[in-house]
């Protein structure tokens, strides 16, 4: 009894403190659910909308709500903020100012006539036809020179021009004349003077006479002056056409005695010199 007095009290000691160490284990278990619970309510108050943490405070609260696509992402400051609206194409007016300020003519496109004078001295179209040549010369003074040609069809004689080498300053009268045959008799129809110089063809001016088919009309000139005058080779450009009508002659006079209405050549021939003449003509 003696000796198995102590070993009992032993096992009884043993049982006593486990027994005590399993309610304590128990008493802390239940201490840290309540303290669970508790932060299970504190969870119930705090979601991603309340500002609570946890599990559902992380991606709603600094993700794509907080933080990401809605705060700080397109939304924010992305194309509405500061984009194509803020700062581009709708922050102000294409064009600041009008292209033109005022009508694109003023004015009527043209405020005068398109031509104030006539190119040409005469009405109408007008060709020049050159009758004669340069291949034969001579140098004299008091002479008159002309061609003889005969009108095919009516038309009118605007001008005539003669080439001639004049040494100085020098009256030249310019005469034109009508006949029924190359020979004559001549019959002044107009006749005009001016004072030319230099080499070159020396124009009559304007003289605006019809013509009748059939008639003969003799163009020249005559000088008074020391002049040098041009033909053609003898009988190379008769029945040409020289616009007034076909080439058929010349006339001439070796005593010009200076202008005056009632001169007249004194031979005219088929055929022989053909003196430089430029006439001018329209139909």
């Amino acid at each position: 009894m003696s000796r198995l007095a102590p070993v009992a009290l032993l096992a009884l000691a043993v049982a006593l403190s486990a027994c005590a160490a399993s309610r304590g284990r128990g008493r802390g278990r239940t201490d840290g659910g309540s303290g669970r619970t508790d932060g299970a309510v504190a969870m119930d108050g705090g979601t991603s909308s309340d500002g609570g943490g946890g599990t559902d405070a992380g991606p709603d609260a600094g993700g794509a709500d907080a933080g990401g696509v809605d705060a700080g992402g397109a939304d924010a400051g992305g194309a509405d903020a500061g984009g194509v609206d803020a700062g581009g194409v709708d922050a102000g007016p294409p064009d600041a100012g009008l292209p033109d300020a005022g009508p694109p003519d003023s004015g009527p496109p043209d405020s005068g006539p398109p031509d104030a004078g006539p190119p040409d001295a005469g009405t109408g179209t007008t060709t020049d036809y050159t009758a004669g040549g340069r291949t034969r010369m001579w140098t004299t003074s008091g002479y008159w020179r002309g061609n003889v040609y005969r009108a095919v069809t009516s038309t009118t004689l605007r001008r005539f021009a003669s080439y001639l080498g004049l040494s100085g300053s020098c009256e030249l009268g310019f005469y034109v004349f009508t006949s029924s045959s190359v020979s004559g008799p001549f019959t002044r129809v107009w006749s005009s003077s001016t004072t030319s110089s230099g080499t070159g063809y020396h124009s009559s001016g304007t003289i605006d006479l019809v013509t009748t088919a059939g008639v003969y009309y003799t163009l020249g000139v005559g000088w008074s002056c020391s002049a040098t005058y041009y033909s053609a080779e003898y009988d190379t450009m008769t029945g040409i056409d020289a616009g007034i009508g076909t080439l058929q002659g010349n006339a001439w006079s070796n005593s010009y005695p200076g202008y005056s209405t009632g001169f007249t050549p004194s031979t005219g021939s088929a055929g022989g010199a053909h003196y430089d003449q430029v006439i001018t003509i329209s139909p």
